[in-house]
């Protein structure tokens, strides 16, 4: 079957419901429950195959935006993506959601980081972007994950960006506070890429989290939560595991997020999803 068939037969497939089919919808975190230090186990690009073939549809559910995920997070042939914790959801070359800051909040945002020393980058759909000031105090302090900083885009002025969400690698305010200063339309997050303590981590819209991006996946498809598997680690996964009708969590991770799942399972080292997809008889 040529590939272009395949996708045909994918999407149709997508748009049964699941009581039909009996259809489980698997959405995966990225950073600590899909991948360890951006890197994918061949074992995990083999499961979601698996899985697939058996007639599931597994999702990428990831904080990064779409600029953010490379040839390693996209080994697996996913059936839709849900980016920047769920403010940015795509099916084929559909795009279900893109919400972002506003022009007057990005400058508001930028404002109070630079006033507060602010080390960034805004996460935007087609690129993620600093200024040249910036660049070579981010590539110091983003350790690991090099494969985001491969795609960084040097900016003049960041002021007409409307980002998705900014990444603070660092402040001289705890990124709590930089929060509750820009005002309530952004809520802080724990970073899901790198820890660096209380002065970083991620501003996102408070409207947005990662199961509004599973519902508009559903709402698409005309599934239902309870036909939902939903596998992460992090405080940003903690409503989709809530939520869902199955919640998978990573031990090691976020403790609420733990105490919501129905099963715990082992982090990527030590192949925790090819575990939870056995469990939840998604592979032999």
């Amino acid at each position: 079957m040529n590939s272009l068939s395949a996708q045909k037969d994918r999407l149709n497939l997508l748009n049964r419901s699941s009581e039909e089919t009996a259809v489980k919808f698997v959405f995966l975190d990225f950073d600590g429950t899909y991948a360890e230090d951006g890197h994918v186990p061949a074992e995990h690009v083999a499961a979601v195959g698996a899985a697939q073939r058996n007639g599931h549809k597994v999702f990428l559910c990831t904080g990064r935006p779409l600029s953010g995920l490379g040839p390693r997070a996209l080994q697996a042939n996913f059936d839709g993506l849900v980016c920047a914790a769920g403010g940015y959801v795509q099916i084929g070359g559909t795009v279900l959601r893109d919400q972002r800051y506003s022009e007057a909040l990005t400058r508001r945002a930028l404002e109070v980081l630079d006033r507060y020393e602010g080390v960034y980058i805004l996460e935007h759909p087609e690129y993620v972007c600093c200024t040249a000031s910036g660049e070579a105090r981010l590539r110091e302090l983003f350790r690991t994950h090099t494969d985001m900083l491969d795609r960084l885009k040097v900016v003049d002025s960041l002021a007409t960006v409307r980002p998705s969400k900014i990444t603070v690698l660092f402040s001289d305010r705890p990124i709590r506070e930089v929060a509750a200063e820009i005002g309530p339309e952004v809520r802080a997050m724990p970073g899901s890429v790198e820890d660096l303590g209380t002065v970083s981590g991620e501003l996102q819209l408070s409207v947005v989290d990662k199961f509004g991006g599973i519902e508009a996946v559903l709402a698409h498809i005309g599934a239902s939560p309870e036909a939902v598997v939903a596998c992460g680690d992090g405080l940003n996964d903690l409503e989709m595991v809530e939520r869902a009708g199955t919640g998978v969590a990573i031990a090691g991770g976020n403790p609420d997020v733990i105490a919501a799942a129905d099963i715990v399972v082992p982090g990527p080292r030590e192949l925790g999803l090819v575990t939870a997809f056995r469990q939840l008889g998604l592979i032999e």
